[in-house]
């Protein structure tokens, strides 16, 4: 597992970006790592198959091949594995509670994008399907998250109201637990040899439970 400072991440040859939402400075950043045969797949847990056909003509614009959508509600489990473990750039995209989320891409759907990033894919996760990533989620302390990189709570938008209340309050709850906000227009990407960059705006914040010994934003 690739270890960087205080993070450990997922074991893979790909890259997971975290980022605040839809931005078009992040999306050409992430197709930049694309391999040049490589095939986009968009999955939007929440929502219909036309908003997904919505971001694949943004990549689309921005100069990318041809890309397909894969519907999580009516896809059987075989496709789901296949569909997104070929895919060369997964892009997650999701309106819904991140509990709703997990429910949705828990299974075949996670298992095609763990399948895909092992083999190297760029998995770009916006908004609150960025959530999920992390251990825990922040509608609920009941369901934990699928824990790519571990023991965080990530929260993407942290202009949203009461996020930070939120991450203060769990870190002490949770003081081994870390913190990560990812402001407007900004990503925090983790590759597999154990780099880690911030996109965009780079407007990210960390915070740190007591167990670390101090509190730190950066």
């Amino acid at each position: 597992m690739p270890q960087r400072s205080i993070f450990r991440w997922k074991e893979g040859r790909g890259w997971l970006v975290i980022a605040s939402g839809a931005s078009t400075e992040i999306r050409g950043m992430a197709l930049n790592r694309l391999a040049a045969d490589g095939a986009i797949a968009c999955v939007a847990p929440g929502q219909d198959s036309s908003f997904a056909d919505v971001i694949l003509d943004d990549f689309a614009d921005l100069g990318a091949p041809s890309g397909y959508v894969v519907d999580l509600q009516s896809e059987d489990d075989d496709t789901l594995l296949n569909r997104l473990g070929e895919a060369s750039l997964i892009v997650i995209n999701g309106h819904t509670l991140p509990s709703e989320a997990r429910s949705e891409l828990m299974g075949a759907a996670m298992d095609g994008i763990a399948q895909a990033y092992e083999n190297g894919a760029i998995i770009l996760a916006e908004g609150d399907a960025g959530i999920v990533f992390g251990l825990q989620l922040y509608d609920s302390d009941e369901i934990t998250g699928f824990n790519w990189i571990e023991n965080t709570i990530i929260l993407p938008g942290i202009e949203i109201e009461g996020v930070e209340a939120f991450a203060n309050h769990a870190l002490v709850e949770y003081p081994d637990r870390l913190a990560i906000m990812i402001g407007d227009q900004s990503a925090m990407a983790f590759g597999g040899d154990g780099q880690i960059e911030t996109w965009g705006l780079q407007q990210v914040t960390l915070r740190m439970g007591p167990a670390f010994g101090q509190n730190s934003e950066g």
